[in-house]
């Protein structure tokens, strides 16, 4: 499954599947989870339990797709043929490694956050909200494994700062969502704390195309950079 989401599916065939790269592992996963995060948004505006309960199956194939890149990961460090095949050092094989744990567990969030939305929706001013906190995840996540894959050089601290500037983002509009005093229910709770855990590892991917030793902004890490 090349991609997929409630209206429509594309396959692809693969009659070798070692001609499968980690780049496009990665870019699968990605335009997976993307689409639960889409799917998400669009039923909770609608109230659509059905499609919500649904979209926590596709995670399946994102962990099929996990398993696979880990597999090929493991094989491209023991065979320098196969990581010179891929293009990847042994340090870029381990960022995919880590990449790929992120965006699993992105999925499993995901699929969290559907299943437990579809028992008891957030009332119509929080369902709203939540809703716009899912489209910046959206393109919270095409721009950190666009800037992951894409190796930008320069861009990286660039697109680095956006990924974090819309962290912060997500963080004060679920701090908006949690004060406003119409969630009551534990359920509509956690929701919030599952998007939080979302933007979180969106910020660790983009932090994955920094060069070594980049250190963020911040009196923590100024400190850190006298000390050396």
């Amino acid at each position: 499954i090349i991609d997929e989401d409630s209206r429509s599916i594309t396959l692809q065939f693969l009659p070798e599947p070692s001609t499968l790269d980690p780049e496009k592992i990665v870019r699968r996963m990605g335009s997976l989870t993307r689409g639960m995060l889409r799917d998400a948004r669009e039923a909770l505006a609608t109230e659509d339990r059905k499609t919500m309960a649904l979209i926590a199956e596709r995670d399946d194939e994102v962990d099929r797709l996990y398993f696979l890149l880990v597999r090929a990961i493991r094989t491209a460090t023991i065979d320098t043929e196969i990581s010179e095949r891929y293009n990847l050092s042994p340090v870029e094989c381990l960022d995919y490694r880590v990449l790929a744990s992120f965006i699993e567990g992105v999925g499993d969030t995901v699929a969290e956050f559907s299943g437990r939305a579809s028992e008891e929706l957030p009332g119509p001013t929080a369902a709203k909200e939540i809703g716009e906190v899912l489209k910046i995840l959206e393109e919270m996540e095409e721009t950190s494994v666009r800037i992951f894959l894409g190796r930008e050089g320069g861009q990286n601290r660039k697109g680095y700062l956006q990924v974090d500037g819309m962290h912060r983002e997500v963080i004060t509009r679920l701090r908006g969502i949690a004060q406003e005093g119409n969630i009551s229910t534990r359920a509509v709770v956690d929701l919030l704390g599952m998007l939080e855990r979302i933007s979180k590892a969106f910020v660790d991917i983009s932090d994955l195309s920094l060069p070594t030793f980049q250190f963020r902004e911040g009196p923590a890490y100024t400190k850190g950079r006298k000390a050396i």
